[in-house]
Order: structure tokens, then C-alpha cells, then sequence
């Protein structure tokens, strides 16, 4: 039996579904804040009651199993420290994304308790729209996981405002983080962070964004195709291509879509849209094309692979650079997020190429 809008009504589900693993309560997005806050869970299954604590679950026949999502939140200062509060974060957000909400609208909401609590423990931090200003340079390089199409991507992105483009809340559906230890180190930021505004509802701080951006100071690098060369067209003019699987040389452990390429064929960087494109590129380019033409590079971030699983040994430089793919708006100064990319020092690639770019000011929205 269960509630709803003040009624009692009868759920009818499959035996296998009040197993501890499949139950609703573990899917459904506003259970998520009481499986982090509660020290004990008492779970009745189809067949016979669960405990639930300290990342494990016990049943009464004395068989536990371990759950992954299931880890008790400790927001105490005095016991964690504030990078280790910043993982915690963000390993939770990858377990939440994951669970289903019945209006889109309340991926931020649904996280609210959550947030306002480490807030608390940290009143230096400034939450923005799920992220965090600590660390941000780590934190806006997320990726979608779901295969969403580009007409699908385009209609969600016109719908409701759910968050600003650059946060993971913009996306229905699971994402992951690209700079996760201990794959990568020395992680250092590429941008200056001027201004960064979200405006919420007064009384609800943590909850839904009406508004956001973040001003920064960077730098960003055009792609320009070559059939534009002229007096406007970079020397560094390229071409796109999907990427090979069996292409070695890149950071395997993600999958990249296409390559950019100098217009001499050198590689340039890895790049992933944030919708996947099944269909043959049949322009050379990319898809949309229009798209593809207004697209621009956002440096964010540098990292070294050096002492990681995805050392290259092939390459004398492991520092590699990496940032978001992002298309005007209407106004030339605002950009939105469409996508990620990555560069390491081969070909043309990783940090020389950025060494004649000047920063400029603009905003991600």
C-alpha cells in the first residue's frame, strides 16, 4: 500500500521488484537524501525484512550484501575534510542521476537537503546549480552517458529551464566525471573565474535555478572549416572525423566521437558532443554542420597522466589539456555547453596549441 495526494491506493509490482536491489524506494530520485542521512534502514522485501547500515544491507536469514549507493553521509568537519567532502559530493551525484524523477524540474530540489547540509559544514563554499566553486576546473568536465540523438538533445535543451548548460543538472539521465583520481593528477585550472551568478528562489537557496552564469577570463580557439580560409581563417584550419576504435593513442578509458585535425591532417584533439550521431558524416565536418561552424574550444583545465593507468608512453610531455565544446547564443559574449574535448602533446596537440591564444572574456550560461 502506499499514498498518494492524500489517498490510499494499491500498488500492484512484480515479486522481484521489493528485492533490497530493485525496489522502488531505490529508484525513485526524493529517496535518495533519506538513504545518505538515515544511520539505519529497516527495509521489508517480498520475502523477508532487510537491515540496512553502514554501506551494507543485512537480511534476516544473515546473508548481507554490499551497496554501492548506500554509504552513510557524514557531514561533520571535524571528521572530513573539505576535498574529501568534494569527492563524497560528486560520487553521490553519479549514484543520484541514476534514479528516476517523476518532473525533471527536481533534480536540483530533490538534492537540496543534501547541499544545505554540506554548506553548513563548510560556509566558505558557494554552491552553483550542483557544483561547487571548489575545484570547479575538475567539476564542469562531466559527460553524459545516455546516447541521446540530436534532434532529441536539441527539444530538451528548448523545453523547461532545468540548470544552466555547464551543470550536470541540465541533463536528463546519468553522467560521469572525466578528471576522477586515480586515473589523472595535478589537475590545475585554466581559466579565471570573474563572476559567477545564480539566482534562486529567496528562501530556497538549494533548490531551483531560475537563472545562472559563470564569467570567466580564458581562452577559446574557433573551428573554423576550410572552406572559409581567407583573410578571417586560422592557420590552424582543420577537419573533424569520427574517431577510430582502434586508435591507441588517445585516452581510451572514455569514448571521444570524432578528431580534430590540422587542415595538414596532425592531430589536434579528441572530441564528444553531448548527443551521439549514429549516421555517417557525409560533410567531412560534423553534424550539424551549422553547429560544427559555430563551435568554439573552452579551455578549462590541465592535467598529468604521468603516474596513471593511462600513462602514454609514447608521448614526452603527459600533460594534457582539456575543456568544454560551446556555441554562441544570441548575444556574442554568451556561450552554452554542447560538448567536451580533450588534447594531448602529439601532432599539433595538447598545450603548445594554446600557447599563442589569448584569454578573453565571456560567459558560459
Amino acid at each position: 500500500m502506499s499514498t498518494f495526494d492524500g489517498f490510499i491506493k494499491d500498488d500492484i509490482l512484480e515479486v522481484q521488484q521489493w528485492q533490497h536491489g530493485n525496489a522502488p524506494w531505490f529508484q525513485r530520485g526524493w529517496t535518495f537524501q533519506e538513504s545518505y542521512f538515515s544511520k539505519r534502514k529497516l527495509l521489508i522485501g517480498d520475502d523477508m525484512a532487510y537491515m540496512w547500515y553502514e554501506g551494507r544491507i543485512e537480511s534476516m536469514d544473515g546473508m548481507w550484501y554490499r551497496s554501492e549507493d548506500g554509504a552513510q553521509l557524514t557531514l561533520d568537519a571535524s571528521k572530513s575534510s573539505r576535498q574529501n567532502l568534494m569527492d563524497l559530493w560528486y560520487s553521490m551525484v553519479g549514484f543520484y542521476v541514476r534514479r528516476r524523477l517523476s518532473y525533471e524540474r527536481d533534480r536540483l530540489p530533490a538534492l537540496s537537503g543534501v547541499a544545505r547540509a554540506l554548506a553548513k559544514s563548510f560556509p566558505d563554499l558557494k554552491y552553483l546549480a550542483g557544483l561547487w566553486k571548489a575545484d570547479l576546473h575538475k567539476w564542469l568536465l562531466w559527460m553524459p552517458e545516455t546516447t541521446q540523438n540530436y534532434d532529441d538533445y536539441i527539444k530538451q535543451r528548448q523545453h523547461e529551464y532545468i540548470a544552466p548548460s555547464w551543470s550536470w543538472a541540465s541533463r536528463p539521465g546519468p553522467v560521469s566525471w572525466f578528471l576522477t583520481p586515480p586515473r589523472f593528477r595535478d589537475e590545475c585550472p585554466e581559466f579565471e573565474l570573474r563572476v559567477a551568478n545564480v539566482v534562486t528562489d529567496e528562501f530556497h537557496p538549494f533548490g531551483r535555478v531560475l537563472s545562472a552564469n559563470l564569467e570567466l577570463s580564458a581562452k577559446m580557439y574557433k573551428l573554423v572549416p576550410p572552406e572559409e580560409e581567407g583573410e578571417n581563417s586560422s592557420k590552424k584550419s582543420h577537419h573533424i572525423e569520427r574517431a577510430s576504435f582502434m586508435d591507441m593513442e588517445r585516452l581510451d578509458y572514455y569514448h571521444f566521437q570524432y578528431t580534430l585535425h590540422s587542415k595538414y591532417g596532425g592531430y589536434v584533439a579528441s572530441l564528444k558532443f553531448d548527443w551521439y550521431e549514429q549516421r555517417k558524416l557525409h560533410d567531412g565536418y560534423g553534424f550539424p554542420y551549422a553547429l560544427i561552424d559555430k563551435m568554439r574550444m573552452l579551455l578549462i583545465s590541465h592535467f598529468d597522466i604521468s603516474d596513471g593507468v593511462l600513462r602514454l608512453d609514447s608521448l614526452a610531455d603527459q600533460k594534457v589539456m582539456a575543456g568544454l565544446l560551446v556555441v554562441p547564443t544570441q548575444n556574442a559574449e554568451e556561450f552554452v555547453r554542447v560538448g567536451m574535448w580533450y588534447s594531448f602533446a602529439k601532432g599539433l596537440g595538447g598545450g603548445r596549441f594554446w600557447e599563442e591564444v589569448q584569454p578573453q572574456i565571456m560567459r558560459l550560461v
